[in-house]
């Protein structure tokens, strides 16, 4: 397993931006949350445009104080012992692949890791995300941009299993097991591979994808663009009157299921 450590959370922070971690990775493949953000908004923390990582809600901030407790918790219950990962991880071979992941697992007495262990928080509202407790850990009882975090831990690390420790609702702990899944992690590698060296490496932006981040970007690099009057060809023009079709029709679509709704 190769470790690359760094002095302070400042040369931890300017790592970030030499590759993709796990949450990146759900990102660029499109299986992340809206809040976390998409392959635009890391590509602009990548090349320096934006401060990279995820602002810290009420959530995650409890989610970041409670995890090293139901680490302890999970790891009392299961008979196994846990260490931090005291670095960054890195690909065997390729340096922009990398993850922190939460814990790694030990067999008591043993020297060497068996697995990862990645701890979450949610609340009773999360609990239908998430498989009974022992279940197999599969997109079908995992949350599928987790698994995929997870996933890319295991191949990170060679390590052949993780596990979940989910708290729900402040008094249900979970756990999930998930055995690694070579194909996919090869599937996530190479399409994550070419997509840093066609973006990140020659610093052309993702394609339009409709995401307020790509906004946000546009607004940065041309600012004066609300304020001038640009002149469009035949081409560029009936995009834009199609586009103001589709948002007519979406007005229309929301008053409708509004109207249903409050029925």
């Amino acid at each position: 397993m190769r470790l690359v450590k760094y002095a302070d959370r400042a040369a931890w922070l300017e790592g970030r931006r030499l590759g993709l971690g796990g949450t990146d990775v759900a990102r660029v493949l499109g299986r992340a949350p809206k809040s976390w953000g998409g392959p635009m908004r890391v590509w602009a923390e990548k090349t320096g445009a934006v401060a990279g990582g995820l602002d810290e809600n009420e959530a995650m901030r409890w989610g970041r104080l409670l995890e090293g407790v139901v680490a302890q918790e999970w790891a009392h219950r299961e008979g196994r012992n846990i260490a931090s990962v005291d670095g960054v991880i890195l690909h065997p071979t390729h340096d922009w692949a990398r993850g922190t992941p939460d814990r790694l697992v030990e067999e008591w007495g043993a020297v060497d890791p068996v697995g990862i262990l990645e701890v979450k928080t949610t609340g009773p509202w999360g609990a239908s995300g998430w498989g009974p407790d022992g279940a197999e850990g599969t997109d079908a009882t995992v949350p599928m941009h987790l698994l995929v975090q997870l996933l890319w831990y295991l191949g990170l690390s060679g390590l052949p299993r993780g596990w979940f420790a989910v708290l729900i609702g402040g008094q249900e702990l979970r756990s999930l097991p998930v055995e690694f899944d070579r194909d996919l992690f090869d599937l996530m590698l190479n399409r994550c591979g070419d997509w840093w060296r066609v973006h990140v490496e020659t610093g052309t932006p993702p394609p339009p994808d409709g995401s307020p981040d790509f906004d946000d970007e546009l607004r940065r690099r041309f600012p004066q663009a609300m304020t001038e009057v640009a002149h469009l060809d035949i081409g560029y023009a009936a995009k834009a009157r199609r586009l103001l079709d589709l948002k007519a029709a979406r007005e229309t679509l929301d008053t409708e299921a509004a109207a249903i709704e409050q029925e």
